[in-house]
């Protein structure tokens, strides 16, 4: 009986020892797994933070690229606004230079048949300025014909340049509507 004593006893304090241990050692692994559960807890909130943080500047990007998109529309429409504003002014381009030919045309008629009858009747013209009453009649005479064919160069002279300046502003729109494309 003192064997079984004595086995008893070893083996009551070595149980008591064994488990012992065994609850400091679960209790150290309780404590790391809650380390680990902290741990793990954190990081869930950092996750949690970060998909709001995600999910927000998803939405600011999602934000810019409306914004983007309809800054890129409004260029279209700028864009499309100046071609049509290109195109009437190129259209009354056309037009005005049209209408400064038929103007030229009938001047030039004009001139020209002035300047026959001019030339048949020279004498005609030399007795409706002698024809006068007096000196300064005849020199007015003089004068208003003198300034009735410069007028008329300088008319034609004028529809040239105008002419001229239309055919460069109809290149400069053409060349503009070019690199607006």
């Amino acid at each position: 009986m003192k064997k079984s004593i004595t086995i008893f006893l070893h083996y009551y304090f070595f149980a008591q020892s064994f488990g012992q241990n065994r609850i400091d050692d679960l209790a150290k692994q309780k404590q790391v797994l809650e380390k680990i559960i902290n741990e793990n807890n954190k990081q869930l909130e950092l996750i949690q933070k970060s998909k709001k943080v995600t999910v927000n500047e998803l939405r600011l990007r999602q934000n810019t690229l409306k914004l983007k998109i309809k800054i890129h529309d409004n260029i279209k429409s700028q864009i499309n606004d100046i071609n049509t504003k290109l195109s009437y002014t190129i259209h009354s381009i056309d037009s005005l230079t049209s209408s400064i030919e038929n103007h030229k045309k009938q001047l030039i008629k004009l001139y020209k048949s002035y300047y026959r009858k001019i030339n048949k009747s020279n004498t005609e013209i030399l007795l409706f300025i002698l024809s006068s009453n007096s000196f300064n009649q005849a020199f007015a005479r003089l004068k208003f014909y003198k300034s009735l064919i410069s007028y008329y160069n300088k008319l034609v002279q004028n529809l040239d340049n105008e002419k001229e300046f239309r055919k460069c502003q109809r290149k400069l729109c053409f060349t503009t509507k070019g690199t607006k494309n």
